[in-house]
């Protein structure tokens, strides 16, 4: 339907041509190629259809439609050639009967397939394009500078996957953009990308936000001017303007009493006496409190990793800190206090012992298991 539609929006005064479609959908495809599914013998002995236009369908997958399209109008090919038309003007070829088409049936010596259009009024159209992500933008690009995928993934690595999660919303409130002022998310041109970040401040975005728009766009698409594009100057001052008008605000904008949520911990019941649950959500209050770490880097503390010894617990992650630029991956120690119920090693302890048989036969290393079968990271 979305196919049919198309053709009629773009080719309602269309005759004596060729038309290839690129479809996401093979079943679409097939059914077109196969010249679709009527039954009728008063189609089928009919060799050419009223406007004489070849109709042919090729599979393209939806994540690979934008650059496909843009680079198949590179170059004139087969598909583009037409009916001759002093061929087509003999009277004998053209047929009586109106709104009539050729369905490709076995009686049907020509061996063209022909799709008919109907002369109706074409209805309205919505024009929808779907853009691929931005990480086969990247890999695409890479691959077609000759860069082994081993390479290439190691490349992509160099982002954190929080860092990948971002830069994807933000790539897809570029394309959004884009394809609603019909631009081409692919291009780098300087106008765009300065009209796409006003239009995000205009709107309210925060300062933060703007910003991680534009470093996308220059981790994204290819340099600007012999430059990436938050190198620009225009860029550059565009942003400042963002700045001086909608100065970032406090990320916090108060303070929490760690005191109320050790009282709450202290009046717990001990640790054997609490449900996993419970556990659970006390020893990652604790070792946030005792270490200062992010919901991420608890969840990366490596099982095999923990070491206690005279009351200390001794551990590391499986993965960089988001503060850390280089080096060994760091290890941390969580000394002994005074009170007991509150204390993280014993917390640890407690949670290791009684998530043993979850783990067993999963081969789980990290030390926070879901509380919910198959009991995974």
């Amino acid at each position: 339907m979305a196919a049919f539609n198309s053709i009629q929006a773009f080719a309602r005064h269309l005759s004596h041509a060729t038309i290839r479609i690129f479809l996401d959908n093979k079943t679409a495809v097939c059914y077109i190629n196969k010249n679709g599914g009527t039954r009728s013998r008063k189609l089928n002995n009919i060799a050419c259809e009223c406007r004489n236009i070849r109709i042919e369908a090729c599979f393209l997958p939806g994540s690979l439609n934008i650059i496909a399209d843009r680079e198949s109008r590179a170059e004139a090919d087969a598909s583009q050639n037409c009916f001759d038309s002093s061929a087509l003007d003999r009277s004998s070829l053209v047929p009586i009967i109106g709104g009539a088409s050729s369905r490709g049936s076995k009686n049907n010596s020509s061996g063209s397939k022909s799709s008919y259009i109907g002369a109706r009024e074409s209805t309205s159209f919505e024009q929808v394009s779907s853009a691929p992500s931005r990480l086969e933008i990247i890999r695409h690009r890479l691959g077609r500078r000759g860069i082994p995928s081993q390479v290439v993934e190691l490349i992509v690595a160099g982002n954190r996957s929080t860092t990948h999660v971002a830069f994807e919303s933000a790539w897809r409130n570029w394309t959004d953009w884009c394809l609603a002022k019909n631009a081409d998310p692919l291009s780098n041109a300087l106008i765009p990308v300065l009209e796409f970040l006003t239009h995000l401040h205009v709107v309210g975005k925060s300062y933060n936000t703007v910003n991680l728009h534009r470093s996308m766009l220059s981790m994204t698409l290819d340099p600007l001017e012999h430059a990436k594009i938050s190198l620009h100057p225009l860029v550059i001052k565009l942003l400042k303007g963002c700045y001086n008008q909608n100065p970032p605000s406090p990320r916090y904008s108060n303070l929490w009493d760690p005191e109320v949520v050790l009282n709450f911990v202290k009046g717990m019941d001990a640790n054997d006496a609490l449900g996993l649950p419970s556990l659970s959500r006390k020893l990652a209050t604790l070792l946030a409190l005792a270490t200062l770490m992010r919901t991420s880097e608890l969840a990366a503390i490596v099982l095999n990793s923990i070491r206690v010894e005279s009351g200390v617990a001794i551990f590391c992650l499986n993965r960089p800190r988001k503060t850390q630029m280089g080096g060994p991956l760091q290890s941390f120690s969580i000394p002994s206090f005074r009170e007991a119920n509150s204390f993280p090693v014993a917390c640890l302890v407690s949670y290791i012992s009684r998530t043993t048989t979850k783990r067993s036969g999963t081969g789980l290393n990290s030390l926070f298991v879901s509380l919910v079968s198959p009991h995974k990271e």
